[in-house]
């Protein structure tokens, strides 16, 4: 009867303790609306996007439409002068012109990669707002997300809706679906138009540059205040003269803002 006292307390014991112990939030993921607490939490998130355009992020091997993989080769693989001379069999589709939305590079691949990539933005922007962080480490953080939904937004519209400099109503012309908020998993967005979706990276590059102020040195692999200026330029060259604005023009204010900082040069060969 004394060992089975013995063994009623011992359950007892192990029940209690696994209440505190075994029953642990996993190590490797958080509840996302505890997930950013800290400066170090957003430095983490924001790597984070970073990280998402070079590996897989849909839990799987798929590291095609990213940055790391086939997107700065995908317009040069499309043009009439490619020829693809590998054995490894993962371009000839292309070559030969028998890409499907199942190819080894399809276009599908990218618009998953880059909506991931913002909805990642969307959700540390969210978990820093619920946190109340702030100060100028922190708004680095923000510019830096900021500008990174731009750009995302900027490859999807350049991929997925025609040239503000080729349209005659850039108003009526079809852009692409704006992600500038967290949504639920079953959202169903709708084509913005063709001047909402540049407006829309314009305006996140200005914020981007307000918060970019103090980042004015080299950050290799990050954004900062110059590579924001740099890429409002090139959306600018985007944009020509719609809607008879000018906007060469302030390209070319931002790119000699870049040039004249001193911080970077050309590439020289010897």
């Amino acid at each position: 009867m004394k060992k089975l006292h013995y063994i009623a307390a011992f359950a007892l014991g192990l029940a209690a303790v696994s209440c505190d112990v075994l029953d642990k939030e996993p190590s490797n993921s958080w509840e996302s609306s505890t997930a950013i607490q800290s400066y170090d939490d957003l430095v983490y998130a924001v790597n984070g996007v970073y990280e998402s355009q070079t590996s897989a992020i849909d839990n799987g091997s798929n590291y095609r439409g990213s940055y790391a993989g086939d997107f700065t080769l995908y317009a040069d693989m499309k043009g009439s002068d490619y020829q693809c001379l590998g054995n490894n069999n993962q371009a000839t589709d292309v070559s030969r012109y028998q890409a499907t939305p199942s190819g080894s590079v399809s276009a599908d691949n990218f618009y998953k990669r880059f909506y991931l990539s913002i909805a990642r933005v969307n959700k540390v922007l969210e978990g820093v707002k619920e946190a109340g962080l702030e100060g100028e480490d922190v708004n680095a953080q923000l510019g830096e997300l900021y500008a990174l939904r731009a750009l995302f937004h900027f490859d999807l519209a350049r991929l997925f809706a025609k040239l503000p400099s080729t349209v005659d109503d850039w108003e009526n012309e079809p852009g692409i679906v704006l992600s500038l908020e967290t949504h639920d998993s079953d959202y169903i967005g709708t084509r913005s138009s063709l001047k909402a979706t540049y407006e829309a990276i314009i305006s996140d590059l200005g914020t981007a540059l307000g918060y970019l102020q103090s980042a004015t040195t080299t950050n290799n692999g990050h954004f900062n205040y110059w590579g924001a200026l740099a890429l409002r330029a090139r959306v600018y060259l985007y944009m020509d003269n719609c809607g008879g604005t000018d906007y060469n023009s302030l390209a070319l204010q931002d790119a000699e803002d870049v040039i004249n900082s001193g911080v970077y040069s050309l590439y020289e060969r010897d």
